[in-house]
């Protein structure tokens, strides 16, 4: 079913085009997440917590072993006594963008985060590859599930939510149907590696390195190890479909799934044939677009608006429980 935001829109004209695909007793995106009023706003976004000095929001540096290597992570703990429902916050190539305005306004949303760097990323130990990021994110998702890490945490491992950005939403879906269930997963702007190798196999190597240069520079800079942006352009263009965004429907179709996109980005990151495999499967998710580049430069509010409204629909989600 086809929800039309025509009229909502007028009154916040910032999201420019909203598609939302639900089934009747799913999960609802309201026409409040899809257009709010600056007098709607979720509070999180402008608003700090109560102050509760028994129990302060609090930063928690922690390590997650992933195939012999050490990953590096921080968990961002709201002020209550929890336990908490926890966000795990995937970045993407090479993860310039953490997203961390939308991680600080989940925490103040009452949700724990965890970020974390795959291996051989920003100083964590082993080697970068696309195949390990899928594992890293499996491995991520395992660990915060895990009763000991839960409670040294103060988190509860049956509400944990995965939320990836770029090559961060790749991992998600990916990771999607392996190991602890999870509550739900947001893509935002998920990168479809078999979609850019079309894009890219018809260019001459030169114009494939440049545009590869232009898009991952920085990635020998210290953000990722044993790797080159002409490295990861041959990478994809060589094996893109090995990692095929759709290839992730199954795993996604059981739980409740937002997929945000943007009008001005490449058609590698927009979902396309994840939705289509969706579809054909008869699956449960909303899919929204925001008038805006891949990393939502200039409608970051907006896009911590939805992402909020739509995690508060979940079913299970509340802020926290007190013991």
């Amino acid at each position: 079913m086809q929800l039309n935001f025509a009229g909502p829109l007028n009154r916040w004209r910032a999201l420019a085009r909203v598609v939302c695909k639900i089934s009747l007793g799913a999960l609802l995106l309201p026409a409040a997440a899809a257009a709010q009023s600056p007098a709607r706003m979720p509070a999180a976004i402008y608003t700090d917590p109560r102050e509760d000095t028994a129990h302060p929001a609090s930063t928690l540096a922690i390590e997650i072993p992933s195939h012999g290597s050490m990953m590096n992570g921080m968990v961002y703990r709201p002020s209550g006594r929890g336990p908490f429902p926890l966000v795990i916050l995937m970045h993407g190539l090479p993860g310039n963008e953490q997203n961390m305005d939308l991680a600080q306004a989940l925490r103040r949303a009452g949700w724990a985060v965890l970020t974390f760097h795959y291996r051989g990323s920003w100083g964590s130990e082993g080697q970068f590859s696309i195949d390990n990021v899928i594992e890293d994110a499996k491995v991520a998702v395992a660990h915060a599930a895990d009763p000991s890490t839960a409670k040294a945490w103060n988190i509860d491992q049956t509400r944990i939510v995965v939320i990836g950005h770029s090559m961060g939403g790749l991992a998600a879906a990916r990771s999607a149907g392996f190991g602890p269930a999870r509550l739900a997963t947001v893509l935002i702007a998920p990168w479809d590696p078999d979609t850019l190798a079309k894009l890219l196999r018809p260019m001459s190597v030169n114009d494939r390195d440049a545009a590869a240069q232009d898009r991952w520079g920085d990635v020998s800079n210290g953000r990722l190890t044993c790797v080159s942006s002409q490295e990861i352009a041959a990478q994809i263009v060589d094996h893109g479909e090995k990692w095929r965004l759709a290839d992730g429907a199954r795993g996604l179709s059981d739980r409740p799934l937002l997929i945000v996109t943007a009008s001005r980005d490449l058609a590698s990151s927009k979902a396309d044939d994840l939705k289509a495999a969706l579809n054909g499967g008869g699956a449960k998710f909303s899919a929204l677009e925001i008038a805006s580049d891949h990393v939502f430069d200039d409608r970051r509010i907006e896009l911590e608006a939805v992402v909020l409204d739509w995690l508060s629909q979940l079913r299970g989600a509340t802020q926290s429980r007190q013991p």
